[in-house]
C-alpha cells in the first residue's frame, strides 16, 4: 500500500517500522516520523499531540474444527454475532 501510494505522489516517501504504540509515538515526538502509528488511545501524559482515528482492529478467533468444546463454552459469552462458519 505504500508502495503505491509513492508511485502515485512522486517525492513522497512512505516507510513502514514496528514497534508498538511507544514507539510510534516516541517517533513521532522527535520528529523521526511525521506519523506515528497507536493502536490505543492516547495517555493522558501524551495529549500534547494530535490524535486522528482512521480504524479500528477486528478481533478473530480460529478454531481447529474439532474444538467444539471452545465454541460451545464462549458463543453463549460473546453472542451469535460473532460466530461465523464456511460450512
Amino acid at each position: 500500500m505504500g508502495k503505491r501510494f509513492e508511485s502515485e505522489h512522486p517525492g513522497v516517501r512512505v516507510d513502514v517500522q514496528s514497534g508498538g504504540s511507544s514507539r510510534g509515538i516516541s517517533d513521532a515526538r522527535q520528529g523521526v516520523a511525521d506519523i506515528g502509528m497507536v493502536s490505543r488511545a492516547l495517555k493522558p501524559e501524551e495529549k500534547d499531540l494530535k490524535a486522528f482515528s482512521i480504524a479500528r482492529d477486528g478481533v478473530t478467533m480460529i478454531l481447529h474444527n474439532v474444538i467444539s468444546t471452545v465454541v460451545t463454552c464462549c458463543r453463549p459469552r460473546f453472542g451469535s454475532g460473532y460466530w461465523s462458519s464456511d460450512r
